[in-house]
């Protein structure tokens, strides 16, 4: 008590409570600066550890929104592309109907043969068995088109295989008669009228329009004649060719038998006057069939029958 009464003592009282102050403030400070060091790190890590599952929750959820969009991708895919592969082979078979209607026959092969790649693709490519079953109904449907289509070219062919034998047979038929070389001539004929009936037959016989589209002939060498003019054939006699160029009638390319007559009007009009023999008739007949060229087409049935009453005149006129 007595310290604290002097000047002395109360100075130095003060100047310990100063730094007990002092050293009592440090101390808070310091406490204070510890706890908010170790709180601010705690709630540091709570929220890393917050964001890193957030991040990896939201990676999760996009990882598994992507492999769904995929999948649907895959099925959508897979949809259209059966779809579009179906619709293309319904264009092909379109296509092989209407070229089958027209007797186009390697056409509507081909199409068919397209239509059944793209349903065999359709099927592998279906996911709903629906579907699957569907293309696989067409899939049949379309193999037995292409099975009766196949019949009926290989049937065509056949028939344009006889005809073209007939119409190669009948050139050189006359070729032969106007060389004088009547027996080969009537050999010819023969084989030219037999085929021309036996391709007839196979026309009447046949449930499709063979003719629809025309039937092209052709041969590997030509026929050919000695002359076009009828002065350069020595077969005619002087006063018959010169009977023929007094009608303007100088050449085979002249002559024509019109209106489905058998011989020309012109060789009957000189016949029937008596200024050509019966034999130079046939003969002039015979030529005026002539065409210069490695093959023909044929279009009617009618015109496969004059040929074959062509040639069974020519065969009848050869001895």
């Amino acid at each position: 008590m007595l310290i604290i009464q002097s000047p002395v003592g109360v100075g130095l009282a003060l100047t310990f409570l100063i730094v007990f102050v002092i050293v009592l403030a440090g101390a808070g400070v310091r406490f204070k600066q510890f706890i908010w060091g170790y709180w601010s790190k705690v709630t540091t890590d709570v929220a890393t550890a917050d964001t890193d599952t957030a991040s990896t929750e939201s990676s999760t959820v996009e990882a598994g929104t992507e492999s769904q969009a995929t999948a649907n991708s895959t099925t959508e895919d897979g949809t259209d592309t059966t779809h579009e592969l179906q619709e293309q082979a319904i264009e092909s078979i379109d296509r092989a109907e209407r070229a089958a209607e027209y007797a186009d026959y390697e056409m509507a092969v081909e199409s068919y043969e397209e239509a059944l790649t793209q349903l065999e693709k359709a099927a592998a490519e279906a996911a709903n068995p629906d579907v699957e079953e569907e293309v696989e109904a067409t899939l049949t449907e379309t193999e037995a088109a292409l099975d009766n289509i196949t019949t009926r070219r290989e049937h065509r062919d056949s028939i344009a295989t006889t005809l073209q034998a007939a119409e190669r047979s009948f050139k050189e038929a006359i070729a032969r008669y106007a060389a004088a070389e009547q027996t080969v001539a009537r050999i010819r004929f023969r084989q030219a009228r037999d085929a021309f009936e036996e391709t007839q037959q196979a026309i009447d016989d046949s449930d499709a329009e063979v003719l629809a589209q025309p039937i092209d002939v052709s041969f590997e060498e030509e026929e050919t004649l000695s002359s076009m003019a009828f002065e350069e054939l020595a077969v005619l006699n002087e006063s018959t060719v010169e009977a023929l160029a007094a009608v303007d009638i100088e050449s085979i390319t002249h002559l024509d038998a019109e209106n489905g007559e058998m011989i020309p009007s012109v060789v009957s009009d000189l016949k029937e006057s008596d200024e050509i023999s019966s034999e130079e008739a046939a003969l002039l007949t015979i030529l005026s069939w002539w065409y210069e060229g490695v093959g023909r087409e044929f279009t009617t049935e009618t015109e496969i029958s004059w040929r074959y009453e062509q040639a069974d005149y020519g065969f009848n006129q050869s001895t």
